[in-house]
């Protein structure tokens, strides 16, 4: 009878230890999981505002072609030369940077 029990008691379920390893490794899984749709949203974010700049630097060459000069501000380019209105970046949502002496229109954060 006591060989029985004893059987019995060694086969009832899981010890502590192995349920610690099995929430550490969970734990881990989530973490890689987690980070790597965070660096995919960002990345997402930086070629989105790359591919604003360079829809910018279109409309400004095109714009420069027609009149020969760069205009005063990037608001000048809507509507024949952009669509809507003029893209902000999508991470910050801020207006991108302009120099009309130059033509070049740039964002802080994601520059080309």
């Amino acid at each position: 009878m006591f060989r029985a029990q004893r059987v019995l008691r060694d086969e009832r379920g899981f010890t502590l230890v192995e349920m610690a390893i099995v929430a550490v490794l969970i734990s881990i899984l989530i973490l890689i999981v987690v980070g790597t749709g965070q660096a995919s949203s960002a990345l997402a974010e930086k070629v989105a505002c790359q591919s604003n700049q360079k829809i910018i630097l279109d409309a400004l060459v095109s714009y420069h072609q027609s009149n020969g000069s760069y205009p005063d501000a990037l608001t000048d380019l809507v509507p024949s030369h952009i669509r809507g209105a003029v893209p902000k970046c999508p991470t910050t949502g801020n207006a991108y940077q302009y120099d009309s002496t130059t033509g070049r229109a740039w964002c802080p954060v994601h520059e080309l």
